[in-house]
């Protein structure tokens, strides 16, 4: 019986720290490039923040490459970054109090990351999720952060790209990655102590 004890001990703290994960930074001389193991609607995702034009990060042999594909998967990658990356967290705090701070964010004042998942009208406009991080220089009483949809106002391939805009960066997501199976193993590992107890108590 201890055995099984042990292992709900296991378990419990496994879903504790799964619920409040935090991301790892990608840091580069003092610049938040990204994160690793953010996670989106049960799976990690590595994530990069990028300036440039979207048809250079998005468009991949002739045709429009997306992680998220739908309004309600966007909101939730930016959503992940409010929670998980810009963070008050020892070691987090300042990316988040600081959005200059960020790559390809150069405004002191606020910095918004933009993950887009569709792109449509002949290849001429973006929609997509936009996490926005206030900058303590903002609001001083304190920042108030958040994630808006946003669509019909990006051009991927024109004069709008984001290099010369000093607020906006594009969020690059990497393929998902599942969850490790720890967690389902101990699962597996549960009901077998329980069948085993079940086993004995009946003998």
């Amino acid at each position: 019986m201890k055995y099984l004890f042990l292992l709900l001990s296991v378990i419990c703290t496994l879903l504790l720290t799964h619920q409040s994960h935090a991301a790892t930074l990608n840091i580069e001389n003092g610049q938040l490039m990204g994160a690793y193991n953010v996670l989106v609607d049960g799976a990690y995702y590595d994530v990069k923040f990028k300036d440039g034009k979207g048809t250079d990060l998005f468009y991949k042999n002739g045709g429009w490459v997306f992680t998220f594909l739908t309004e309600g998967g966007a909101k939730a990658a930016s959503e992940a970054l409010m929670n998980q990356v810009f963070i008050e967290d020892a070691g987090y705090a300042d990316y988040d109090n600081y959005s200059e701070r960020t790559n390809g964010i150069e405004f002191e004042w606020g910095g918004n990351i933009y993950t887009p998942y569709e792109c449509f009208t002949a290849g001429e406009l973006f929609k997509g999720s936009a996490f926005f991080n206030e900058s303590l220089l903002s609001n001083t009483n304190g920042k108030v952060d958040s994630v808006a949809p946003l669509g019909y106002n990006f051009y991927p391939d024109s004069d709008q790209d984001f290099a010369s805009y000093q607020s906006w960066v594009y969020a690059q997501w990497s393929t998902p990655v599942p969850i490790p199976s720890t967690i389902m193993l101990l699962g597996t590992g549960l009901f077998i102590i329980v069948g085993i107890n079940r086993k004995r108590i009946n003998q």
